[in-house]
């Protein structure tokens, strides 16, 4: 299976992104095009919700760079990231890139553990009670 872009929900703001059990940095590259392109069709705010579940790692060599160059790249309507993993190096991986990414694109970047999660972290940043 290749990763699965589509809107989570019908007022479309929320992207899901679903990768599989394995997956390279050309296969990211590919998602985030079909993300902004989703993206760019509304002009409020949409936020990604990224399902590791399935991953059993990350593709070898610049996660933080790699990552944090597509997500300059979204467009000014994104809201925030949730990825969804309970894989220990992911969740280090994205509490270093929050570390080294003080500006817009760290704070906007969670890492939760079930999809429950991601979807209460999505409410509360619709509500305005999301915290850090």
């Amino acid at each position: 299976m290749k990763f699965q872009v589509e809107w989570d929900n019908p007022e479309k703001t929320i992207i899901r992104v679903t990768y599989p059990e394995k997956w390279t940095w050309n296969d990211f590259f590919e998602s985030m095009v079909e993300e902004t392109a989703l993206m760019r069709t509304v002009q409020h705010t949409v936020h990604l919700l990224v399902d590791l579940r399935q991953s059993k790692s990350i593709p070898v060599g610049g996660a933080l760079t790699h990552s944090r160059n597509a997500l300059n790249d979204l467009p000014d309507n994104w809201g925030i990231l949730a990825v969804v993993s309970t894989n220990v190096l992911i969740q280090r991986l994205a509490t270093v890139f929050r570390t080294a990414f003080t500006n817009r694109i760290g704070a906007k970047t969670f890492v939760v553990a079930s999809m429950d999660e991601a979807y209460r972290l999505i409410a509360q940043q619709e509500s305005g009670t999301a915290s850090s």
